[in-house]
């Protein structure tokens, strides 16, 4: 799974109860890049409708709750994502998860359509197409 869904959980945002379930479905079974916690850092720190930096931490909290295992990419999955984002157009964040979700045999799930359609792949779900 990518940041969007993560977001999704922790802010009001449309389909955030499709990200609540799929969190709840696989409770300590979640792995994504390590840039997973910088990228939601990000959003918390942008969320206009937050109203302090306190809410700001405990949506960091949250996400650190959720207990995903955070990977590192290694350099043969940078490279990987590289030659992906050059040949779809994703940036080369979204190429790392694509990149290291296909490394381990599994597929994404994404809250970003955009990206399902760049990738124009299986193994690359959008959170509302979603199904065990």
């Amino acid at each position: 799974m990518d940041a969007s869904v993560v977001v999704k959980h922790l802010l009001a945002e449309p389909d955030s109860a499709l990200a609540d379930r799929f969190l709840e479905q696989h409770p300590g079974t979640l792995a994504a890049p390590d840039l997973l916690q910088v990228e939601v850092a990000n959003v918390l720190c942008h969320a206009k409708h937050l109203p302090s930096g306190r809410a700001r931490e405990e949506g960091l909290e949250r996400f650190f709750a959720l207990g995903i295992a955070l990977e590192p990419p290694q350099p043969e999955d940078v490279q990987q994502a590289l030659r992906l984002a050059l040949s779809s157009g994703l940036t080369a964040y979204d190429a790392t998860y694509v990149a290291m979700a296909r490394k381990h045999g599994v597929r994404l799930v994404t809250a970003d359509a955009k990206l399902v359609a760049k990738t124009r792949s299986d193994d690359v779900v959008l959170l509302r197409d979603w199904r065990p």
